[in-house]
């Protein structure tokens, strides 16, 4: 008799144990979602540790499951990407009291994924007052007249790329342009940033090339580290094994330091002007910027450029070769902008030709390599009525769904870059497009990224067009990692063409 009631007591303990191992389990896994049924802001409702990453797996990807789940719950909703809960919004004036109106309680962007040093310093990464002192520092470095000192480096790089797709042309055969394009733009980056000239277009075993592609490959999974209880360490853990990144801020280091020891007045790169901000002595009650915050800004723009740059190119090559239509009248709007204004610089004369403008908006309201970016609320803030957000909550803006929204684009897969002028234009609430975010913390290297394309687009469409290859995939399936791209590339025929004028 003693022997079952010690047995049952083991029982009843063992059972009591496993109850309560569960239960610490399953409050492990959810403890951090409270939050948003307190808020009573509707939305899928999560699963234990993963959150909605499985409405992610079903939708197939991050950018389709945040539209879907718009059309579902309206404007305002609640995912949990990995433990992490987060407020999502697409109604335009409330993203404009967030990221303007209210830019102080969002001044941050969130922090559940810290980059290792010297990164964390970078624009991207850097917070308060840190930020805006870098911000202060760099925006000069960015005027209209900044960039055009840099279109003689750009177009360097563009006559590389013509004589390639010359080969291309003569060989008659399909080619992916996204690999294409990503070239050009690591290229670009090289020149213009870190001042150096390499063979990465010409030469495909090029070290450099190898090591961007590593780096770029490891980043996808940071956005679901989030899922593990000990993501912190394992993003450190991570971060730590990222060759690819180590590589670029050691070439950083090293010609930072070669450029500090020997004078290069005249240089009109990246790089120079950040040695200028780093030895100049800075505004009063401002201190200049130091080595490590240097080799920051440098590595922040090969990151915020390479795969942003070279997927909008690729993604409106796509577009021109599925509209042949709209390939020909951008073709020759460019020639008649040529002829009409022969005396304007290269950079004055792009930004005349308005239809290349509108072709550029349409690609990237369909495909926007920026699909998602975050905020932090770091004040609890009233942003509209009904909805407060409290301190410590992230806020997501899914550029992909705000460019979807078939309220604001009727018919909203279908390319139309008349969508980017005249009354529709007009009647459309500017922060309906956001490609390069918006606020006081939007790129700061948009005049930059769109002139590279520009530029590029010009010089090729008076030679080359793009057309539809048996290897073409329509419709484009897209993935979406840290920037939106296309899942098997982009495999198009080019082809020469005769001057129109």
């Amino acid at each position: 008799m003693a022997d079952i009631e010690l047995n049952l007591r083991d029982l009843c303990f063992t059972f009591g144990s496993l109850v309560t191992f569960v239960w610490l389990l399953y409050w492990c896994g959810t403890y951090r979602f409270s939050v948003l049924k307190n808020l009573g802001i509707p939305g899928p409702e999560p699963w234990p540790f993963l959150g909605s990453i499985l409405e992610v797996h079903k939708f197939g990807g991050l950018h389709v499951m945040l539209l879907e789940n718009m059309k579902r719950y309206g404007k305002i909703f609640a995912v949990c990407l990995g433990r992490s809960p987060t407020i999502v919004i697409t109604e335009p004036e409330v993203l404009k009291t967030i990221l303007v109106k209210e830019f102080t309680s969002f001044r941050n962007r969130s922090d559940e994924v810290k980059p290792p040093p010297p990164l964390n310093c970078g624009l991207l990464a850097a917070r308060d007052d840190q930020w805006k002192r870098i911000r202060s520092i760099l925006s000069p470095s960015y005027t209209t007249g900044k960039m055009k000192q840099m279109i003689p480096l750009m177009d360097d790089a563009v006559n590389v790329l013509m004589m390639k797709l010359d080969e291309v042309a003569d060989a008659e055969k399909s080619v992916e342009v996204v690999e294409l394009f990503s070239k050009l733009t690591l290229d670009v980056i090289l020149l213009t940033a870190f001042g150096i000239k390499t063979d990465i277009q010409t030469d495909p075993q090029n070290s450099v090339t190898k090591e961007a592609r590593k780096l770029f490959r490891r980043l996808w999974l940071t956005p679901y580290l989030s899922i593990f209880p000990c993501s912190s360490l394992l993003r450190r853990i991570i971060a730590f094994f990222r060759q690819g990144l180590a590589f670029f801020v050691g070439a950083a280091k090293e010609i930072f330091e070669e450029r500090k020891k020997y004078a290069t007045e005249g240089r009109n790169d990246l790089i120079q002007l950040l040695l200028t901000a780093h030895d100049e002595p800075a505004a009063q009650g401002v201190s200049k910027l130091s080595d490590d915050e240097v080799i920051a800004q440098l590595i922040t723009f090969l990151l915020a450029g390479y795969q942003t740059s070279s997927s909008t190119l690729a993604f409106t090559a796509y577009h021109l070769a599925m509209d042949s239509d709209v390939q020909e009248r951008l073709r020759c709007e460019v020639e008649i902008a040529i002829q009409t204004y022969h005396d304007l610089p290269l950079y004055d004369l792009v930004h005349e030709i308005e239809y290349l403008d509108c072709v550029m908006n349409e690609s990237m309201r369909l495909c926007p390599p920026l699909h998602i970016f975050n905020r932090k609320c770091e004040e609890t803030c009233a942003i509209s009525p009904g909805l407060t957000i409290p301190a410590g909550m992230d806020v997501t803006i899914p550029v992909y769904a705000l460019h979807h929204d078939p309220e604001a684009w009727p018919d909203p897969k279908v390319y139309d870059p008349e969508r980017f002028r005249g009354p529709a234009k007009e009647a459309r609430h500017p922060f309906q497009f956001l490609p390069f975010g918006a606020g006081p913390r939007n790129c700061i290297g948009m005049k930059y990224a769109m002139m590279e394309i520009k530029v590029a687009l010009v010089r090729i469409l008076r030679k080359f067009k793009f057309v539809r290859a048996p290897d073409t995939q329509v419709p484009l399936i897209l993935h979406s990692g840290v920037t939106l791209g296309p899942r098997d590339g982009i495999h198009l025929r080019v082809k020469r063409v005769k001057s129109l004028i």
